[in-house]
C-alpha cells in the first residue's frame, strides 16, 4: 500500500512512525487483556522507547507495567 504523507513517498520517517504505531497497538492490546490501564501519552512513550530500545528515565510507576520497557528511576 503506497501512501502520501506531507513528508512524500517512502519517507524513512513516515516508516518510523508505522513502526511506532504498531507497537503502540500491541503495547495497548497487551495492557487492556492484562488489566492495568495507563495514560495513552505513556502508551506512546513507551512504544517509542521499545522501538528505538531507549531507557525511560521517570518516576513514574505507569511504565512498570509495559512489558519490556526499561526504566531508569
Amino acid at each position: 500500500m503506497t501512501s502520501i504523507t506531507i513528508h512524500g513517498l517512502n519517507d524513512p520517517l513516515d516508516r518510523f512512525i508505522r513502526e511506532i504505531a504498531e507497537i503502540f497497538g500491541t503495547v495497548k492490546n497487551s495492557l487492556k487483556l492484562a488489566g492495568p490501564h495507563i495514560p495513552i501519552n505513556d502508551v506512546w512513550i513507551a512504544s517509542h522507547a521499545l522501538e528505538t530500545g531507549s531507557v525511560n528515565v521517570t518516576y513514574d510507576k505507569h511504565f512498570d507495567v509495559v512489558p519490556g520497557v526499561r526504566v531508569w528511576k
